[in-house]
């Protein structure tokens, strides 16, 4: 018997973790990402210290910057993809599966963005 009938039977408990920040990259999860973001969000001056309100705005944050310093776009927001990349990369590894595995856990959540499967930019 598979492991998902298995659950859904009731012949096994669900035991699970949320790996948050992986995939979705928070702010309060994942702070160095943001550590060079500007310090307004839309709505004006954000007082809790937190630069932008979420990835897809990080990204358009690093493209800004790079109008403003001249620099091109391809460098600053090539070297944003490359930290993104490398976040992806490290943030959660096979590793972290395998600890949680032998603390018993037989379930993970991980929370996955609308924007990765989007054709199209949102406005």
């Amino acid at each position: 018997m598979d492991q998902i009938a298995v659950v859904r039977n009731g012949t096994q408990q669900m035991n699970g973790m949320n790996l948050g920040g992986w995939l979705v990259i928070e702010q309060f999860l994942a702070p160095e990402m943001y550590k060079n973001a500007s310090k307004t969000v839309p709505w004006g001056p954000n007082p809790a210290g937190y630069g932008v309100y979420g990835e897809r705005q990080l990204g358009l944050d690093a493209a800004q910057q790079d109008a403003a310093d001249g620099t091109g776009t391809k460098n600053v927001v090539g070297r944003f993809r490359q930290a993104v990349f490398n976040h992806r990369a490290s943030f959660i590894t096979e590793n972290d599966f395998a600890v949680l595995a032998a603390a018993g856990f037989n379930t993970v959540r991980l929370p996955v963005g609308f924007w990765m499967f989007a054709q199209t930019p949102v406005r």
